[in-house]
């Protein structure tokens, strides 16, 4: 009798909880859905409000001290060049579209901007690839231009512990592509650096705030479509 009885009790809980949380919530969200669907319709330069999700991790300063960055790598053979990473991004990044002919990812060029009490996303009229493709110019550029450290996979950690708090251009969409020459990794068995003449690699080191995307997001949009930055750069 006294189990049955704290059931309902427990029961009785949750729903005087859920229904506090709700009638709460509840004016929150029909404001929003107001905002989303009539307000932006008056503000041409803005594309959409940030879904709940990515208002909960893109709620941080991404244009001060972002706490909610993600950082990849990729090694590519070879010296890749700005350009022509540069080269391929329209074709992996900006220009693809759905089947009804809209940007797949527009947020590559939209920036975070607060609008109604809301995070929405922007167009930046002033988009430019190369403020989110560029060499890298942080921290450790000059020791690793002077080859006083090593650019290997012990330094690509460092690197990814500085771009991982290190904010975003304002009004810029937050994703950046850094890139550093001459990568050269351990011998698997010696532990020292293979020589360089004999394996020229490349570095991409990703910088991307959660608001985009999670790293499942990052697989997707980047290695999935590695072929084809390989096919572009080949033409």
């Amino acid at each position: 009798m006294l189990e049955r009885a704290l059931k309902y009790l427990c029961s009785l809980i949750i729903l005087l909880v859920t229904s506090i949380i709700l009638l709460l919530l509840s004016p929150i969200y029909t404001f929003r859905f107001f905002v989303a669907s009539v307000v932006i319709r008056f503000y041409p330069a803005v594309d959409k409000l940030l879904t709940t999700r990515s208002s909960v991790f893109g709620a941080d300063n991404i244009y001060e001290k972002p706490k909610c960055s993600i950082i990849g790598s990729i090694i590519v053979e070879g010296t890749l060049s700005v350009e022509e990473a540069r080269k391929v991004a329209p074709f992996l990044l900006l220009d693809t579209k759905n089947p009804n002919g809209t940007l797949k990812r527009p947020e590559f060029q939209q920036y975070v901007t607060p609008f109604w009490g809301f995070l929405a996303w922007k167009w930046d009229y002033n988009f430019d690839i190369k403020n989110h493709i560029r060499m890298y110019d942080g921290r450790y550029q000059a020791a690793f231009l002077n080859g006083s450290k090593p650019v290997n996979s012990d330094a690509m950690v460092e690197v990814g512990e500085e771009l991982m708090v290190k904010p975003f251009p304002r009004q810029r969409s937050p994703w950046i592509f850094h890139i550093i020459h001459n990568y050269n990794e351990n011998d698997p068995v010696l532990g020292l650096p293979v020589e360089p003449k004999k394996s020229a690699k490349t570095a991409i080191i990703l910088q991307w705030h959660h608001s985009l995307g999670d790293g499942f997001s990052i697989v997707k949009v980047v290695l999935a479509n590695w072929i084809l930055w390989l096919l572009v750069l080949l033409m």
